[in-house]
Formats: structure tokens, C-alpha cells, sequence
């Protein structure tokens, strides 16, 4: 009898975490969400503030979609190697590094740099409704 409840317990603990998990996962897809659509619009600030002709102030959404095209392929691999749980954090982890550098960015080439760490966050971060089977949410909700 005690072995149910606590066998219970541990499936009860352990669909709360993964709803927690999840609502952590989808509140900060939308953040990183946010982050690499404004971009494109900061473009014209981005001038501005460093005082940098159109095309290098072009080169943000470039380096961006660059480290996109560039890291689908290897993170893909490593998904097959490593399975998408660790994929996914270190996605999150590159997109949440280059979020805090992006603050501390004192140059246009360090910013852009910085804009390329995102892009590659967030191709590990993109993968992320692939791994909603994994969450084992579908009896729960």
C-alpha cells in the first residue's frame, strides 16, 4: 500500500515538474521569440547609435540568419547523438549569454558578434516543439 502511494506521489511530483518545464520552456520561446524578431527593426537605431553605414548596420539580421543556416545541420547531429534535451538547454543557454552580452556591447562588431552567439542559441532553441513528446503531457492537461 505505501509503495502506491508513494509510487503515486513520485508520477504526481514528477507531472508537476514537467509542467512547470514546459511553462518555463514556452514563457522563454516567447522571449527569444521577441528578441530575434526586433532585429530586422533596430536596424535605423543601430546606425545611430554607432554611427555606421547601411550595410554593416545590414550585417545584424545577416549574422543572425547566418549562424541560423550555418548550425542547423551540426545541431541536428548532436540532437541524433546527444537526444534534444541537451540540445534544447544549450540553445537556451547561447540565446541567454548573448541576451546579457548584447547589454555590455560597447562596439558594432562586438554587437554583431553577439547577434551571431543569439543566432546559434536559437537554432538549438527552435527545435523545442519537437521535444513536446517528451514532456509526456498528453493525459495531464
Amino acid at each position: 500500500m505505501d509503495a502506491d502511494r508513494l509510487s503515486a506521489s513520485a508520477v504526481s511530483a514528477t507531472r508537476a515538474r514537467n509542467r512547470a518545464l514546459l511553462l518555463l520552456v514556452c514563457l522563454a520561446y516567447v522571449a527569444f521569440g521577441l528578441v530575434t524578431a526586433v532585429i530586422g527593426v533596430v536596424i535605423s537605431r543601430f546606425q545611430q547609435t554607432y554611427g555606421v553605414p547601411l550595410w554593416i548596420a545590414g550585417l545584424l539580421p545577416f549574422a543572425f540568419y547566418l549562424a541560423y543556416g550555418v548550425c542547423s545541420v551540426p545541431f541536428g547531429l548532436l540532437m541524433d547523438r546527444k537526444g534534444g534535451r541537451p540540445v534544447i538547454l544549450l540553445g537556451m543557454f547561447l540565446m541567454t549569454l548573448g541576451c546579457l552580452l548584447f547589454y555590455s556591447g560597447t562596439s558594432w562588431w562586438l554587437i554583431i558578434v553577439i547577434v551571431f552567439i543569439i543566432g546559434i542559441g536559437a537554432v538549438g532553441y527552435a527545435i523545442s516543439p519537437v521535444m513536446i513528446p517528451y514532456f509526456e503531457l498528453s493525459n495531464t492537461c
